[in-house]
């Protein structure tokens, strides 16, 4: 649930083998960035955090690497959720009635889940799904719809021709 609820991962103190690895994997598998404090090299429950800063999750000193991490405030880390859109007016299947319900400004999870009269369970897959299909954005408890972007056939100046011009 924290990994699909959740705009990022922090891990503050972790074993190698500890529970919030399990926890770290659902985070990566939903392409959600993934932060770590950095611990002593002495103490045993740091190894699972001092592992994931050696495996190239970014470092957090602060709540500006978290915000940043967020996207609210500078530069996001690399390795956010990215991937291909799909098209916004696509509201078919299961995910169709959250899609619907979160609308195209900014909507709190309450909100979302009166429309939808769903389970918390069910409105956070859905949308997970939706925010990885490109359909939805997130941030900072809150949901809203993406405009699909407008792509042109041929590369534009500056653009290779394996590259999509977004406008």
């Amino acid at each position: 649930m924290i990994a699909a609820l959740g705009q990022a991962l922090v891990v503050v103190e972790s074993h190698a083998g500890g529970g919030s690895m399990h926890t770290v994997e659902a985070a990566a598998a939903r392409s959600r960035p993934v932060l770590a404090v950095p611990g002593s090299v002495h103490s045993p429950a740091s190894v699972g955090t001092n592992q994931l800063l050696a495996d190239g999750c970014h470092p957090v000193r602060d709540a500006d690497d978290v915000l940043v991490a967020l996207g609210l405030e500078g530069q996001p880390p690399s390795g956010g959720r990215q991937g291909p859109r799909a098209r916004a007016g696509d509201e078919s299947g299961p995910d169709g009635v959250v899609l619907r319900a979160v609308g195209w400004e900014p909507t709190a999870l309450d909100v979302i889940l009166g429309r939808t009269g769903q389970r918390l369970g069910e409105v956070a897959v859905a949308l997970d799904r939706l925010v990885e299909r490109g359909l939805v954005r997130a941030g900072g408890g809150w949901w809203a719809r993406v405009k699909a972007p407008r792509r042109r056939a041929r590369a534009g100046p500056g653009l290779s021709a394996g590259e999509i011009d977004i406008l």
